[in-house]
């Protein structure tokens, strides 16, 4: 005999590869079948009621995460196995997180997107290199 278990969180958009991430976590649990991360879409939803899991009141903006495995521990730590792939990537994001970088607040303060140009670009603007323009000179600083 199988047993399934889902988590549904309220409200919490992940992208699909985060959702192919937390598959992958779940699915490799030991004593896992089956699994799937998903967001409540209509179709979703109903792809998961196929499968034999109920799901009833999510919304498309709600993650689902669904396991089948051996028994009901094993389906439990396979739901908790996805979770923890995403709560690691929300680390990741998160402001303050472990790989958090200070977010520029202006044109000026923003990083460089190519080394400066060894000639006058064609833009009017500064956010790739330092020009002024005096009469027809353009002096580069």
């Amino acid at each position: 005999m199988t047993e399934t278990a889902t988590r549904v969180h309220a409200d919490t958009y992940v992208d699909s590869v985060l959702l192919m991430a937390a598959t992958r976590a779940m699915s490799g649990a030991p004593g896992v079948e089956w699994a799937a991360a998903v967001m409540g879409t209509p179709a979703n939803v109903e792809d998961l009621a196929a499968a034999g899991f109920d799901v009833p009141g999510v919304r498309a903006n709600d993650l689902v995460l669904a396991v089948r495995a051996g028994t009901a521990p094993q389906a439990a730590a396979g739901i908790d196995a996805g979770d923890g792939t995403l709560a690691a990537a929300a680390a990741r994001e998160e402001p303050g997180g472990p790989e958090a970088a200070e977010v520029p607040r202006t044109v000026e303060d923003a990083p460089l997107p190519h080394s400066r140009p060894t000639r006058p670009c064609r833009r009017a603007c500064t956010s790739c290199c330092s020009a002024t323009t005096s009469g027809s000179a353009t002096r580069w600083t």
